[in-house]
């Protein structure tokens, strides 16, 4: 079983992503902020880490590059959830984002998205691009 991180401080946010991934068979782990997220990823083996760009103890951008510069987290896929209407804000975390979504955002968009980056053997998307292009 695959196993993501949830980086997001909104409990109701949350609560909504977990539960639509554990129904689609993925363990789910929970960060509300920045400090969390790094432990997780330290104790924790993840597959793939979901990150909201406003959390109350650190800038996104800021993860990210701790993230991406992490010996165990950095060739992790990642998405990355926002409310930013200007897209100079939410890209200006550089590179090593795999996909974007913009809230409020379907959650079944979200799945479809994980299942691309994390295609298991058998999964209908397995066999296609180990990345998603959004823009």
């Amino acid at each position: 079983m695959k196993t993501i991180l949830v980086v997001e401080d909104e409990p109701r946010i949350q609560r909504l992503i977990g539960t639509n991934l554990r129904r689609s068979g993925y363990r789910v782990l929970q960060a509300m902020n920045g400090h969390e997220a790094i432990i997780a990823v330290e104790t924790q083996k993840t597959d793939l880490i979901i990150l909201d760009t406003t959390l109350p103890d650190t800038a996104y951008w800021d993860l990210l590059v701790k993230l991406k510069q992490h010996e165990i987290s950095r060739a992790l896929p990642l998405i990355v959830l926002s409310r930013k209407v200007h897209e100079e804000e939410v890209f200006r975390g550089g590179g090593g984002v795999d996909a974007y979504l913009f809230k409020p955002f379907d959650p079944m968009e979200l799945i479809s998205f994980v299942k691309r980056l994390l295609p298991e053997p058998g999964n209908k998307m397995s066999g296609g691009p180990s990345w998603v292009d959004i823009f």
